[in-house]
């Protein structure tokens, strides 16, 4: 009997130690869609794993009396007993309150959403994770309220303008950006990040939520952490795409024969004879200037008329000047992801390349990233140090200017027809003889500069430990670095085409070293007591950049296009000149912050940021930036017994921040060594102002040999330059409906900003260099933002739909007398209590239509039958400068977005829509499309829309070569509405079923296809419609905004089809 119990006791045991392996699929309990990356543990031990992008999951060895627990956030946790199954799907069940668990980073820590009490958008990258976008900056145009993005069109990505909250200074206004905890203030960055390695992005919009960054955070702050490693196996992700782009929304410009119709018009209403054309035009006409009849408009056969030229005249259609500039731009990019790791150690290493081409040629762009994480948990769990790690090298070609400093957009549809592209010969086209312009020929610009590169090489990252010495306490510090090396070229070939050469060719060269490192410090504790919770951040940072750059320039190389050569600068013969400088500053700062919640209900926050500047002058290198929050959870209030509401949240919010982005020198007086009275040949302004001001001077009067230089004082000194201060007011609103099926938020925001800087001129009498930076400009800023959102499932079906609209209006308020002159208006209507970015200028009021409407109007220089009337707003009887009036501003009013996401079963179809409202700018197709020049070509509407005695009723002036009546001047006919809204994407994705992969066998895949800037509309017809494609183009790199855009050539932004793939290798 004995005997017999034993064995059973023992096959017991064995029952009991019994392993098994043990595989499912977890999904969402509402919908049944598979959960990619749930973490599952086996209770107890640090044997785990997460699911694949199917929800799928696999763990060997696993006790058959185990239990398996199920996390994901947003999710309930899930606890299952194995009971010796091999096969396990659960079903987790969304957690009501999961917007109470997401932890967001808002500087030097996380938090949970739902205690926030400052204005912070959470930026959600699953709709952008697929965009085939050069930079993940141009990705987030539109999607974030309150952030203001337009696109360049350059193939880097690169965007034109960007803003948080509109514009607080008349200086930088870029936003401060924190990438794994380390600052930058540079855009390019971020730009040159891969998205597939990006975790989060928040952005922290107000005063109260940003004080924490006290001097840098006027402008806004964006916080991005990167992903980092895992618990469980290692994990391999593929993914590629691929796009094509095409710029098919293009200008409509006169054929070569239309063109010369319309000289011959602009002729016969001057009253002057088109025989002045006839260098490329002849005419068959009745000769009648009361009643001109055109027969035949004759292209004559040669250019310059003479065969010698060797060119062709083309005709009658011509050069198609945009179909030799553009083609189908390519763009690949690759990613492949590792991660893995252990429960002490985890660690991540993505790799990335991309090639972009623009739709116009020769403009290319390559991306080359590396990013390393990890972490790594010793002596017990006590300390935990890691690092975060990115190297990215970018090279672009620039796009070029022609000999006259005209832009390839422009001249793409402005190129006479009649020139052709090739000569006879095949060699490259120009102008010659009368009636052609000193402009070259787009495509030959383009080919030469072809070679010209902008080079980045950058390291961005950071090395940090952390230790926990007690309970709840966390001590971390972090050191970190930002570097970035410039190596950028410029060779101008020597070439002669037409009238229009280079007879010495150049190479201009540029090496520069950016190099910011950033020593952080910080303690955070928490704690909990009764219904309170407590967190206090005490900490300390230092910052210090050096920026170093050397450039030459050397004329008169030998081989004309062999860059190998021309890039050895010694082996040039000519002219040269070297320049270089080096610049830094250091900040050193002393900060704290105190969160408090009790009960769920009631949120408060202090912040208090200490910031000393090398910047600013040692009567004011100190500056105090506080920040006050309050916040109160309603629906959590036992009175509140709404159920259909799931969340109610007030908010309110005062802070101060400060703007330290004023450059290096503006506090300092500056002498500069002005050796050469010639000036810089390569710079006629340089020259035109610096010319016979040289400093050296002949000491002993020998007349020969090196002279002595002195120093020409260029500005002076200011010690008591202190800080751009920045109050703000911030109170918003949070809601959620039926367990947040229903949710939103609106904010409402006023800041002031004071003591901005500027630099008002100085009295000749005060003598050379007298101008000097001072603290006498505010401004005010207002304006709201609003968020709502739906979501819902029914069986496999899902939805996600969220709208959201932003506004603000800025004002200037104050400037000194002489300051105001250098902005738009008068003296009677000056920029006090408008925005920066007015216009200011005439009102136009149609047509001339008699002579008798011409003489009962007011005195106005250069009126006539056919030309622009312009309104005498004092009625004093002439139209002049005091009749100008404010027309609009360059900054829209609003800006509004739509984000769709429909998902059935393995099918999910996103679509994304953004516009804006009230924007108004100088519009450079109205010129192109009514008015008419020698040598340029011209859009149809110079023939169909503008007035005629034949044909009185059209709005636009008669043409003119004469142009008496200054029609180009700024005027509510010039400043169009540049407002749009744009279908951005649509992209329908399909994750292959498990099933059918399992009968492939192949791992995780999804494949998808996506549609970019598809369809837009904007103000097509009324006085002040936009004439142009697309008003997010503009016109060209001429169109510049000075105060807005970020310096930035205008290119035309494509439509684009992209195929791609995301796939789990392991």
């Amino acid at each position: 009997m004995r005997k017999s119990i034993s064995i059973i006791m023992l096959m017991f045991g064995l029952l009991q130690a019994q392993q098994v392996s043990v595989s499912g699929t977890v999904t969402a309990g509402p919908s049944g869609e598979g959960l990619v990356g749930v973490n599952i543990l086996v209770q107890g031990t640090s044997q785990g794993t997460t699911t694949d992008a199917d929800g799928g999951y696999t763990i060997n060895n696993v006790a058959s009396d185990a239990v398996l627990v199920f996390s994901f956030i947003g999710y309930e946790t899930a606890e299952v007993n194995v009971n010796g199954r091999s096969n396990i799907d659960v079903a987790l069940a969304i957690d009501v309150l999961m917007a109470g668990e997401e932890l967001v980073v808002t500087g030097y820590k996380t938090e949970r959403k739902v205690d926030l009490t400052g204005a912070v958008s959470v930026v959600d990258l699953e709709p952008v994770a697929n965009a085939t976008k050069s930079s993940p900056l141009e990705a987030l145009q539109g999607r974030v309220p309150g952030v203001y993005i337009e696109q360049s069109g350059r193939a880097s990505g690169e965007v034109a303008s960007l803003l948080v909250r509109g514009l607080n200074t008349l200086g930088n206004n870029n936003p401060l950006f924190i990438i794994d905890g380390v600052p930058t203030t540079s855009p390019d960055v971020f730009a040159s990040m891969d998205v597939n390695t990006i975790a989060s992005v928040q952005v922290l919009k107000d005063a109260s939520a940003s004080s924490i960054y006290g001097a840098r955070a006027a402008n806004g702050v964006i916080i991005v952490t990167t992903k980092s490693g895992e618990v469980g196996k290692v994990k391999v992700n593929f993914s590629s795409k691929t796009m094509s782009s095409n710029y098919g929304r293009r200008d409509t410009p006169l054929t070569a024969e239309e063109r010369g119709r319309a000289m011959w018009q602009a002729s016969m209403n001057d009253g002057t004879d088109p025989a002045a054309h006839a260098a490329i035009y002849t005419y068959d006409w009745n000769g009648d200037y009361d009643n001109p009849q055109l027969n035949k408009v004759n292209i004559v056969e040669w250019v310059s008329g003479d065969a010698s030229s060797n060119m062709k005249a083309q005709g009658p259609v011509g050069t198609d000047w945009q179909d030799a500039v553009y083609r189908t731009g390519q763009m690949t990019d690759n990613n492949i992801t590792i991660s893995g790791g252990t429960e002490n150690s985890q660690a991540l290493l993505g790799l990335g390349y991309l090639k972009s081409q623009s739709v116009m040629k020769y403009q290319d762009f390559e991306k080359m990233t590396m990013r390393l994480n990890s972490t790594h948990k010793v002596a017990n769990g006590l300390l935990t140090v890691g690092q975060n790690l990115t190297l990215a090298t970018t090279s672009e070609v620039p796009e070029p200017t022609d000999l006259g400093g005209a832009g390839m957009f422009g001249l793409a549809r402005s190129m006479q027809a009649t020139l052709p592209v090739y000569t006879e010969s095949g060699d490259w086209s120009g102008p010659l003889g009368a009636g052609y312009s000193d402009r070259n020929s787009p495509l030959h610009m383009l080919y030469i500069h072809r070679k010209n590169r902008d080079n980045r090489r950058k390291a961005f990252g950071n090395v940090f430990a952390e230790i926990s010495p007690i309970e709840n306490l966390r001590v971390r510090s972090s050191f970190g670095l930002d570097y970035t090396n410039s190596h950028d070229w410029w060779v101008e070939e020597t070439y002669q085409t037409g009238f229009l050469g280079r007879s010495v060719n150049s190479l201009d060269e540029l090496n520069g070293d950016r190099i910011n490192w950033t020593f952080s410090n910080t303690a955070t504790y928490d704690l909990e007591f009764g219904d309170s919770r407590a967190s206090v951040l005490v900490g300390t940072e230092a910052i210090k950049e050096n920026y170093h750059y050397q450039r030459g320039y050397k004329e008169n190389f030998v081989l004309n296009d062999d860059y190998d050569y021309i890039l050895n600068m010694s082996a040039g013969t000519g002219l040269q000149t070297v320049q270089g400088t080096t610049t830094g500053y250091q900040l050193l700062s002393y900060f704290c912050k105190v969160n408090y919640a009790f009960s769920n209900r009631y949120l408060a926050s202090a912040t208090l940021r200490y910031d000393g500047s090398s910047r600013f002058g040692s009567d004011n290198a100190w500056g105090a930036f506080p920040a006050f929050t309050l916040g109160w959870r309603i629906n959590n209030e036992p009175f509140f017994t709404v159920d259909a509401i799931s969340n109610l949240k007030l908010r309110v919010g005062y802070g101060k921040v400060g703007n330290q982005e004023i450059g290096n020198e503006a506090r300092f007086g500056l002498y500069k060594p002005n050796y050469s009275a010639m000036g810089d040949l390569r710079s006629p302004e340089w020259t035109a102002t610096w010319l016979g001001q040289g400093t050296a001077y002949d000491l002993n009067g020998v007349n020969t040999g090196t002279l002595p230089s002195g120093f020409s004082k260029e500005q002076t000194g200011n010690s008591a330059l202190k800080w751009e201060t920045t109050e703000e007011i911030n109170v918003g609103i949070d809601y959620g409906f039926n367990d947040e099926k229903i949710f939103g938020s609106f904010d409402y925001f006023t800041r002031e900003t004071k003591d901005i800087l500027i630099k008002p001129p100085s009295p000749a009498a005060a003598g050379e260099g007298a101008e000097r930076y001072e603290n006498g400009a505010t401004i005010e800023n207002s304006g709201f933002e609003f968020t709502l959102g739906i979501r819902g499932d029914a069986g496999g079906f899902s939805y996600n739909i969220t709208g959201l609209v932003s506004a603000a209006e800025d004002k200037i308020t104050y400037l000194p007398d002489a300051v105001v002159k250098a902005y738009a208006g008068n003296v009677e209507q000056t920029i006090i209590g408008r925005s920066q970015t007015s216009i200011f200028g005439y009102e136009s009021d149609g047509i001339f239509q008699n002579q008798s409407e011409v003489d009962g109007h007011a005195e106005q220089i250069g009126k006539g039958v056919g030309r622009v009337r312009y309104v005498d707003r004092n009625g004093d009887g002439k139209v002049d400068s005091y009749d100008q009036t404010w027309l609009g501003t360059t900054l829209p009013i609003a800006e509004y977005g739509i984000n769709v996401e429909l998902r059935y079963n393995d099918f999910t179809l996103t679509s994304f829509m953004s516009g804006i409202h009230g924007q108004y700018r100088g519009d450079s197709y109205i010129g192109f499309n009514t008015r008419v020049s020698n040598g340029m070509n011209f859009g149809k509407s110079a023939l169909t829309e503008t007035w005629t005695k034949q044909n009185p009723d059209r709005t636009q002036p008669a043409l003119s070569l004469v142009g008496p009546n200054d029609e180009g001047r700024t005027a509510s006919r010039t400043i169009t509405n540049h407002s749009y809204f744009k279908l951005r994407n649509v992209q329908l994705s399909w994750r292959v079923p498990a099933e059918l992969r399992s009968s492939l066998g192949i791992p995780p895949i999804t494949l998808y296809v996506m549609g970019e800037n598809l369809w837009l509309t904007y103000q097509k017809t009324g006085e002040r419609k936009f004439w142009g494609q697309d008003p997010e183009s503009r016109g060209g790199s001429g169109t510049r905004d000075t105060i807005i855009d970020r310096g930035q050539a205008r290119s035309p932004i494509p439509t684009r089809i992209s195929f791609g793939l995301n796939w789990d290798l392991f």
